[in-house]
């Protein structure tokens, strides 16, 4: 498939030291759409100088906002697959590519890492097995058609830190595909709070997750 029918969508905060490194593989076979959540550490200097656009929040939101926001965007454009990759370098090409693959034959692809990195992950995944059937939601390395994406509620106000679109899917019956992915180690503090602030943002999800299987029961 055609590189500018195939986005993939990247929320980035304060990551100057590998975000043009990946862009650059990224552009040789798909279009990246930066949402770039008002850095502060160069980061946009960085995506100026070497030419790459991007959608840009005035304050910071988050990452779940700024995913939405690129997925979005990546939609309303018309583009047939839509991926999230992490800025952070823990997400490896090789297995982007792959997913572009499988998106021919599913409607959702999925990444099942091999590690986490707060406690609070482990509980949300432990809930999501037990209630979805599903490995990893938290996983930030997911591919979509645009035909998921159609009718998902983007106003929505759960709060699944990411998982919201492949919650909605499973509660759809579209097709959808786990794949096993190693991640590489990053050299310094996730972007998303301290290990306190960021573990009970997730164990906030937690509560989110139950109240939608609940809801999508009735």
């Amino acid at each position: 498939m055609e590189k500018n029918k195939i986005a993939v969508v990247i929320p980035v905060y304060n990551e100057k030291s590998t975000i043009v490194q990946i862009l650059k593989q990224i552009k040789k076979f798909a279009t990246p759409i930066v949402v770039n959540d008002f850095s502060s550490d160069g980061t946009t200097h960085l995506l100026r100088k070497n030419g790459f656009k991007f959608l840009y929040n005035s304050k910071n939101m988050g990452y779940k906002y700024s995913l939405i926001k690129g997925i979005k965007f990546a939609y309303l454009n018309k583009f047939k697959i839509i991926i999230s990759f992490d800025a952070d370098n823990q997400h490896k090409i090789s297995d982007l590519k792959k997913i572009i693959k499988l998106l021919r034959k599913y409607d959702l692809v999925y990444t099942s890492r091999n590690s986490f990195g707060r406690i609070s992950e482990y509980f949300f995944c432990f809930l999501a097995k037990k209630i979805y059937k599903i490995n990893d939601p938290l996983s930030g390395l997911k591919g979509y058609r645009n035909k998921v994406i159609k009718n998902f509620n983007f106003g929505s106000n759960l709060n699944l830190f990411g998982a919201e679109i492949l919650i909605y899917s499973l509660n759809k019956n579209f097709k959808i595909k786990c794949i096993d992915i190693k991640i590489q180690s990053r050299l310094d503090k996730p972007r998303i709070g301290n290990t306190i602030t960021s573990n009970l943002k997730i164990f906030v999800s937690c509560f989110f997750l139950i109240f939608s299987y609940f809801k999508s029961q009735n």
